[in-house]
C-alpha cells in the first residue's frame, strides 16, 4: 500500500529529540500497519519500535507520535471517462 504518515510530536524521553522535526510528512509503500514492539516502514524510513497505538490513525514509537495522512478518495467526476 502507498502512504504518509506526518509526524506529530517527539516523546517527552525521546533519545533522538527533532531526528525528524515534528511536522514531517514521510511517504512510500508500507506493508501492513504499525504493530507494537516492532518499527514500522514507510518508504525508505523506519520508525523506532511501535510502544503504543493511540487510534486507528495515530501511534507512538520509542521517541515520536505520528499519525496516518488519510486522502480523500476521488469523487466519481474526477474519474469519469471523457
Amino acid at each position: 500500500m502507498k502512504g504518509k504518515i506526518r509526524k506529530i510530536a517527539d516523546c517527552p524521553n525521546s533519545k533522538h529529540p527533532e531526528h525528524i522535526k515534528p511536522g514531517t510528512v514521510i511517504e512510500g509503500e508500507y506493508y501492513g500497519l504499525p504493530i507494537v514492539g516492532q518499527p514500522f516502514y514507510i518508504g525508505n524510513t523506519r520508525t523506532s519500535k511501535v510502544t503504543e497505538i493511540i487510534s486507528p490513525i495515530r501511534f507512538k514509537t520509542l521517541n515520536s507520535i505520528y499519525e496516518f495522512i488519510l486522502e480523500e478518495p476521488a469523487s466519481p467526476d474526477e474519474t469519469a471517462e471523457l
